[in-house]
């Protein structure tokens, strides 16, 4: 392998932090957030834990990342123990069910205890048994049930006949049977047949809570989900309360399933003794029933690197991070930091992208021009799919600088990212910088063809 693919693909993979955040945390690539928002939320956690702490934000904003942190922070006192979960690694969060949170926690706390070394843990029959209960909720199990249909009148006659024909054999000596074995062989056989006929065995199998439908079983799942937990903290060194961290669950776009299948496991959190982290989109912010949410609600926005200084300086220190050897040149930085848009996931997009052009191109470094491409191909994979009505939206928000989202079409282009909500130094919303010059164009076409 040549030196100069060596370096090249050296630098991709310090850029992949986005696939893997806690990757990016153990190689060092860290960097403290502007205000450092996580901090304040493990504080509250500490100081009550029992309640449930609701962050709301965009997508690729680095919320994954400040989860793991918290999490690592909680789990060095001597009070927590928190469990991080990816949702979306067990189930369709398109298709969630009432209940899977649940169900999730209890598969938790299942592979835990299974890597405990305690003898008696094995032994105990109630923790078997909540096992069981909890993972044919989660997953569906197969049924057999028989179900006996009466026989018609004349092969009720006919097996009769047959039972009281083969009755006599029952205490026959064996030479004398042998030479009747064929007959008898006969009988018993059509006995059988005739027996079966009135008898069907039906295999059903019943869906989990991980699955796309699901069946009752909501208070047996608690109620084993206690157990659980129970045994969970008894065998527990220093018995820590448990705090569950739930990501992934920004990807809802159905603000409904999102109310009535996630916020109503997660408020049962609580009285069962378990505290939880739970992640949401930005467009739950916008429906009236999350005012009825009593417990906190944190908003996470994306970072304004037009107008706040730290949140530029953050990102630049991302990038000077990760290109220790500066192949990057300070011209495509700045570039890539303003089409960026403040969304930490597009920048390590749009940098790959710009790493790749370079190496293809044949050049040493990473130029603007290799920059521009890569925003130019960003630009045209968010163009695809717009609906006329996406383009008005977004053309008004570009002119008039104003935006109210109201219908779930505007919600989500909220929740795509094509329109960014910024809270910091100011609250206001723009339109992804990728996207104005293809917006702009396309108004002109729009105006001269008109």
């Amino acid at each position: 392998m040549s030196e100069r693919l060596q370096r090249f693909r050296k630098l991709m993979a310090a850029f992949e932090g986005t696939s893997n955040p806690q990757q990016a945390i153990e190689r060092g690539y860290y960097v403290d957030l502007p205000n450092n928002p996580m901090a304040e939320i493990t504080r509250r956690v500490e100081l009550r834990p029992s309640s449930v702490h609701l962050l709301l934000g965009g997508i690729g904003s680095g919320k994954t990342t400040q989860l793991l942190l918290a999490q690592e922070h909680l789990n060095r006192l001597e009070v927590f123990k928190a469990i991080y979960v990816d949702v979306s690694l067990y189930t369709d969060i398109s298709k969630i069910e009432r209940g899977a949170l649940i169900a999730i926690a209890g598969l938790e706390i299942i592979r835990l205890l299974d890597k405990s070394d305690d003898p008696e843990l094995d032994k105990n029959q109630e923790l078997i048994k909540a096992k069981e209960i909890i993972k044919k909720s989660a997953y569906g199990n197969n049924e057999t049930k028989v179900i006996l249909t009466p026989l018609s009148r004349s092969l009720s006659e006919e097996k009769q006949k047959l039972q009281e024909k083969l009755n006599p054999f029952k205490s026959i000596d064996m030479p004398s049977f042998s030479s009747l074995v064929p007959q008898v062989i006969k009988d018993v056989r059509r006995l059988n047949e005739i027996e079966s006929s009135g008898r069907q065995i039906i295999t059903t199998y019943k869906k989990g809570l991980l699955s796309e439908k699901r069946k009752g079983g909501k208070d047996k799942l608690l109620e084993n989900f206690l157990t659980l937990s129970r045994i969970f903290s008894e065998n527990t060194e220093n018995k820590r309360e448990i705090i569950f961290i739930f990501d992934g669950l920004d990807r809802i776009n159905n603000t409904n399933l999102f109310i009535d299948c996630i916020l109503n496991d997660i408020i049962l959190f609580p009285e069962m003794g378990i505290y939880a982290i739970i992640v949401g989109s930005i467009p739950i912010i916008y429906t009236k029933e999350i005012l009825n949410f009593s417990s906190y609600l944190h908003y996470f926005p994306y970072l304004d690197i037009t107008e706040d200084i730290k949140a530029k300086d953050f990102f630049m220190n991302i990038l000077n991070l990760r290109d220790s050897d500066n192949f990057i040149t300070l011209e495509a930085k700045k570039f890539l930091i303003t089409q960026s848009g403040g969304v930490l996931r597009d920048l390590m997009s749009l940098t790959q992208s710009a790493i790749e052009e370079a190496y293809v191109d044949g050049s040493d470094n990473i130029t603007l021009e290799h920059a521009e491409e890569a925003v130019n191909s960003l630009a045209r994979s968010k163009f695809m799919g717009l609906t006329d009505t996406n383009l008005e939206t977004l053309q008004k928000v570009i002119s008039q600088k104003i935006f109210t989202p109201r219908t779930p079409e505007e919600l989500e282009l909220l929740l795509t990212g094509h329109i960014l909500e910024y809270r910091h130094p100011r609250k206001h919303f723009a339109v992804h910088p990728v996207l104005v010059p293809l917006i702009q164009e396309n108004k002109n076409l729009s105006v001269v063809h008109g």
